[in-house]
Protein backbone atom coordinates (compact mmCIF):
# COMPACT_ATOMS: atom_id res chain seq x y z
CA UNK A 1 0.00 0.00 0.00
CA UNK A 2 2.75 2.17 0.39
CA UNK A 3 1.93 2.91 -3.58
CA UNK A 4 -2.05 4.52 -2.41
CA UNK A 5 0.34 6.42 0.09
CA UNK A 6 2.36 8.09 -2.15
CA UNK A 7 -0.23 9.00 -4.18
CA UNK A 8 -2.92 10.40 -1.10
CA UNK A 9 -0.19 12.30 -0.50
CA UNK A 10 0.64 14.01 -3.33
CA UNK A 11 -0.53 17.40 -4.21
CA UNK A 12 -1.70 19.11 -7.33
CA UNK A 13 -1.02 22.56 -8.64
CA UNK A 14 -3.71 24.01 -6.48
CA UNK A 15 -1.96 23.00 -2.97
CA UNK A 16 -4.57 20.30 -2.78
CA UNK A 17 -4.61 16.58 -2.86
CA UNK A 18 -3.92 15.47 -6.56
CA UNK A 19 -6.05 12.44 -6.14
CA UNK A 20 -9.35 10.72 -3.58
CA UNK A 21 -9.52 8.03 -1.71
CA UNK A 22 -11.81 6.94 -5.19
CA UNK A 23 -9.41 7.69 -7.66
CA UNK A 24 -6.21 5.58 -6.07
CA UNK A 25 -8.46 2.58 -5.41
CA UNK A 26 -9.60 2.30 -8.97
CA UNK A 27 -6.11 3.07 -10.48
CA UNK A 28 -4.52 0.23 -7.67
CA UNK A 29 -7.66 -2.07 -8.14
CA UNK A 30 -8.51 -2.20 -4.57
CA UNK A 31 -11.56 -0.82 -2.92
CA UNK A 32 -12.02 2.23 -1.13
CA UNK A 33 -12.46 0.05 2.22
CA UNK A 34 -9.03 -1.30 1.88
CA UNK A 35 -7.41 1.75 1.02
CA UNK A 36 -8.84 3.01 4.45
CA UNK A 37 -7.93 0.10 6.75
CA UNK A 38 -4.49 0.40 6.49
CA UNK A 39 -3.11 3.99 8.39
CA UNK A 40 0.48 4.75 8.43
CA UNK A 41 2.55 3.12 10.76
CA UNK A 42 3.05 6.33 12.85
CA UNK A 43 -0.78 5.94 12.91
CA UNK A 44 -1.47 2.57 13.92
CA UNK A 45 -1.10 3.86 17.42
CA UNK A 46 -3.90 5.54 17.06
CA UNK A 47 -7.33 4.67 17.56
CA UNK A 48 -8.86 3.26 14.84
CA UNK A 49 -11.95 5.22 14.10
CA UNK A 50 -9.54 8.82 14.39
CA UNK A 51 -7.25 7.47 11.57
CA UNK A 52 -8.03 7.70 7.88
CA UNK A 53 -4.38 8.51 6.51
CA UNK A 54 -3.52 6.03 3.81
CA UNK A 55 -1.15 2.63 4.48
CA UNK A 56 2.85 2.49 4.36
CA UNK A 57 2.90 -0.98 5.07
CA UNK A 58 4.05 -3.91 2.59
CA UNK A 59 1.25 -6.22 2.78
CA UNK A 60 -2.23 -6.16 4.69
CA UNK A 61 -1.41 -9.95 5.91
CA UNK A 62 1.29 -8.04 8.45
CA UNK A 63 -1.48 -6.81 11.04
CA UNK A 64 0.90 -7.02 14.12
CA UNK A 65 -0.07 -11.60 13.57
CA UNK A 66 -4.29 -11.12 13.82
CA UNK A 67 -5.92 -13.01 10.99
CA UNK A 68 -5.98 -11.49 7.66
CA UNK A 69 -9.32 -9.95 6.68
CA UNK A 70 -9.04 -11.04 3.15
CA UNK A 71 -7.27 -8.05 1.73
CA UNK A 72 -4.76 -10.42 -0.28
CA UNK A 73 -7.23 -11.19 -2.77
CA UNK A 74 -8.27 -7.52 -3.23
CA UNK A 75 -4.05 -6.95 -3.93
CA UNK A 76 -3.62 -10.06 -6.38
CA UNK A 77 -3.11 -9.23 -9.51
CA UNK A 78 -1.84 -5.69 -9.35
CA UNK A 79 0.31 -4.16 -11.53
CA UNK A 80 1.79 -0.95 -11.88
CA UNK A 81 -0.38 2.41 -14.21
CA UNK A 82 2.01 4.33 -16.37
CA UNK A 83 0.82 8.07 -17.10
CA UNK A 84 0.95 8.82 -20.24
CA UNK A 85 2.40 12.26 -20.83
CA UNK A 86 1.48 14.07 -24.28
CA UNK A 87 4.56 15.44 -26.68
CA UNK A 88 4.29 18.93 -27.84
CA UNK A 89 2.96 18.54 -31.43
CA UNK A 90 1.62 14.92 -31.01
CA UNK A 91 -1.75 14.29 -33.03
CA UNK A 92 -4.62 13.32 -31.14
CA UNK A 93 -5.57 9.79 -30.71
CA UNK A 94 -8.94 8.72 -32.36
CA UNK A 95 -10.65 8.64 -28.82
CA UNK A 96 -8.75 12.14 -28.00
CA UNK A 97 -10.05 13.32 -31.13
CA UNK A 98 -13.67 11.79 -30.44
CA UNK A 99 -13.56 13.40 -26.96
CA UNK A 100 -12.46 17.02 -28.60
CA UNK A 101 -15.07 16.96 -31.57
CA UNK A 102 -17.54 16.55 -28.47
CA UNK A 103 -16.41 19.32 -26.34
CA UNK A 104 -16.22 21.61 -28.87
CA UNK A 105 -19.84 20.53 -30.37
CA UNK A 106 -21.06 21.31 -26.80
CA UNK A 107 -19.08 24.59 -26.48
CA UNK A 108 -20.86 25.71 -29.46
CA UNK A 109 -24.18 24.61 -28.01
CA UNK A 110 -23.27 26.84 -25.47
CA UNK A 111 -22.76 29.91 -27.80
CA UNK A 112 -25.91 29.30 -29.86
CA UNK A 113 -27.56 30.17 -26.71
CA UNK A 114 -25.91 33.78 -26.37
CA UNK A 115 -28.03 36.80 -27.15
CA UNK A 116 -26.44 38.14 -30.07
CA UNK A 117 -28.16 42.07 -28.67
CA UNK A 118 -27.60 42.27 -25.23
CA UNK A 119 -25.18 39.37 -24.89
CA UNK A 120 -27.29 37.48 -21.80
CA UNK A 121 -25.80 33.71 -21.50
CA UNK A 122 -28.10 31.90 -18.78
CA UNK A 123 -26.34 29.13 -17.20
CA UNK A 124 -28.86 26.62 -16.46
CA UNK A 125 -29.67 24.36 -18.74
CA UNK A 126 -33.58 24.70 -19.22
CA UNK A 127 -33.46 28.44 -19.12
CA UNK A 128 -30.49 27.94 -22.21
CA UNK A 129 -33.25 26.03 -24.13
CA UNK A 130 -35.45 28.35 -23.56
CA UNK A 131 -33.59 31.05 -25.02
CA UNK A 132 -33.06 29.02 -28.19
CA UNK A 133 -36.28 29.36 -29.01
CA UNK A 134 -36.89 32.90 -28.64
CA UNK A 135 -33.77 33.55 -30.65
CA UNK A 136 -35.45 31.14 -33.45
CA UNK A 137 -37.72 34.61 -33.77
CA UNK A 138 -37.09 37.02 -36.11
CA UNK A 139 -37.58 41.09 -35.47
CA UNK A 140 -38.22 43.30 -38.14
CA UNK A 141 -37.21 46.82 -37.92
CA UNK A 142 -37.32 49.85 -40.25
CA UNK A 143 -33.44 50.50 -41.29
CA UNK A 144 -32.97 54.03 -40.36
CA UNK A 145 -29.76 54.21 -42.58
CA UNK A 146 -31.58 52.62 -45.60
CA UNK A 147 -35.50 54.30 -45.92
CA UNK A 148 -37.66 51.61 -47.09
CA UNK A 149 -35.26 48.37 -46.14
CA UNK A 150 -35.81 46.39 -43.38
CA UNK A 151 -33.14 44.86 -40.94
CA UNK A 152 -33.18 41.86 -38.56
CA UNK A 153 -32.83 41.93 -34.95
CA UNK A 154 -33.11 38.52 -32.41
CA UNK A 155 -34.01 39.15 -29.06
CA UNK A 156 -33.91 37.26 -26.08
CA UNK A 157 -36.22 38.03 -22.87
CA UNK A 158 -33.91 40.57 -21.41
CA UNK A 159 -33.63 42.76 -24.08
CA UNK A 160 -37.36 42.32 -25.86
CA UNK A 161 -38.45 45.66 -26.92
CA UNK A 162 -41.95 46.84 -24.72
CA UNK A 163 -42.97 48.69 -27.27
CA UNK A 164 -45.95 47.88 -30.32
CA UNK A 165 -45.66 45.15 -32.42
CA UNK A 166 -47.26 43.33 -34.79
CA UNK A 167 -46.50 39.79 -35.88
CA UNK A 168 -46.83 38.19 -39.35
CA UNK A 169 -48.30 34.64 -38.78
CA UNK A 170 -48.24 32.17 -41.54
CA UNK A 171 -51.99 30.34 -41.47
CA UNK A 172 -50.57 26.81 -41.97
CA UNK A 173 -48.02 26.52 -39.46
CA UNK A 174 -48.52 29.76 -37.18
CA UNK A 175 -44.38 30.33 -37.97
CA UNK A 176 -43.46 34.13 -39.07
CA UNK A 177 -41.78 37.28 -38.18
CA UNK A 178 -42.77 39.97 -35.48
CA UNK A 179 -42.79 43.62 -37.22
CA UNK A 180 -41.72 46.15 -34.07
CA UNK A 181 -40.50 49.66 -33.65
CA UNK A 182 -42.31 52.29 -36.13
CA UNK A 183 -42.57 49.77 -38.83
CA UNK A 184 -45.32 48.25 -36.68
CA UNK A 185 -47.79 50.99 -36.97
CA UNK A 186 -48.23 50.58 -40.69
CA UNK A 187 -49.18 46.73 -40.12
CA UNK A 188 -52.84 46.70 -39.76
CA UNK A 189 -52.88 43.14 -39.34
CA UNK A 190 -51.00 39.90 -39.14
CA UNK A 191 -51.87 38.88 -42.78
CA UNK A 192 -51.32 42.02 -44.70
CA UNK A 193 -47.27 43.14 -44.36
CA UNK A 194 -46.40 46.67 -45.83
CA UNK A 195 -44.49 46.32 -49.00
CA UNK A 196 -41.40 46.37 -47.36
CA UNK A 197 -42.08 43.72 -44.73
CA UNK A 198 -43.37 41.91 -47.83
CA UNK A 199 -40.60 41.88 -49.85
CA UNK A 200 -38.61 40.87 -47.16
CA UNK A 201 -40.75 37.72 -46.87
CA UNK A 202 -40.49 37.31 -51.00
CA UNK A 203 -36.97 36.50 -50.22
CA UNK A 204 -37.66 33.97 -47.59
CA UNK A 205 -39.77 32.33 -49.93
CA UNK A 206 -43.48 33.60 -48.63
CA UNK A 207 -45.85 33.61 -51.32
CA UNK A 208 -49.26 33.63 -51.68
CA UNK A 209 -51.33 30.22 -51.58
CA UNK A 210 -55.07 29.44 -53.00
CA UNK A 211 -56.39 27.69 -49.89
CA UNK A 212 -54.00 29.40 -47.29
CA UNK A 213 -53.28 33.03 -48.12
CA UNK A 214 -49.53 34.06 -47.37
CA UNK A 215 -48.28 30.99 -46.32
CA UNK A 216 -44.20 30.62 -45.21
CA UNK A 217 -41.38 28.70 -47.27
CA UNK A 218 -42.15 25.69 -45.13
CA UNK A 219 -45.05 25.14 -47.29
CA UNK A 220 -43.77 24.70 -51.25
CA UNK A 221 -46.50 26.06 -53.96
CA UNK A 222 -48.49 24.42 -55.38
CA UNK A 223 -48.46 24.24 -59.63
CA UNK A 224 -50.98 24.23 -61.32
CA UNK A 225 -51.68 24.00 -64.81
CA UNK A 226 -52.37 27.29 -67.12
Amino acid sequence: MAKAHEMYEENGPDGKRKHTVAEIAEVLGVSRKTIYRHPEPEQERRQPDKSVRLASVATPARNNGTKSSGNEDDLAGLRPVRARVRRPGEPLSPQEHDLHERLVHQRDRMRVSRCPTCGNEPAEARARWQQRQDLAIVWLYADPDRPGEITEWRHCAECQPHQRFQTIVCPLCGDGPIVAGDLADAVPDEHTPPEPVRNWLDQQGWHDDPDGGLVCAQHPATRTDQ
